[in-house]
């Protein structure tokens, strides 16, 4: 029963890191103030050349940092199993990332709806305006918060 009780925060694990992804793509690496960042000069180079297959995955280092921290806050106010899960789900979800990513730039066409939306919605981000479609695991975030863009089609 216990385990079952934990599938919200696995849910949660997920969820935060999608709203991390938005908020980080977004606002540190889009922000014009954060440019002297070597991982902000990575990106930049990802944009530059999207199809440089060494630059499409995440900067583990700068990434485990940031987790690592959040993981000891959560772990002052979560009980155990709570903690363990949503780093699992936490986890699971930046995989998910990567694989989306490497997908969306190097994979081939797909009549998985979800999978080919994201990685038009990702192109567009790409090639149409860098303004838009910070999403990469899915397109909520930018929804909600209006960056969301489906005036191109395919």
């Amino acid at each position: 029963m216990q385990v079952i009780s934990s599938f919200p925060w696995l849910a949660l694990g997920s969820l935060t890191w999608t709203i991390l992804e938005y908020y980080f793509h977004r606002f540190d690496l889009h922000s014009p103030s954060s440019i002297s960042d070597g991982y902000i000069n990575s990106h930049l180079i990802h944009h530059s050349f999207p199809n440089l297959k060494n630059k499409v995955a995440l900067s583990w280092s700068t990434l485990t940092a940031k987790v690592f921290l959040i993981v000891i806050v959560l772990r002052l106010f979560m009980a155990d199993l709570s903690v363990g899960m949503w780093y699992v789900g936490f986890m699971m979800t930046i995989i998910a990332y990567d694989s989306i990513h490497y997908y969306c730039h190097f994979g081939g066409e797909t009549n998985i709806g979800w999978l080919k939306r994201l990685r038009i919605n990702h192109l567009k981000h790409h090639y149409r305006d860098q303004q838009t479609n910070f999403g990469v695991t899915t397109n909520f975030w930018d929804k909600v918060f209006g960056t969301y863009d489906n005036k191109f089609k395919n």
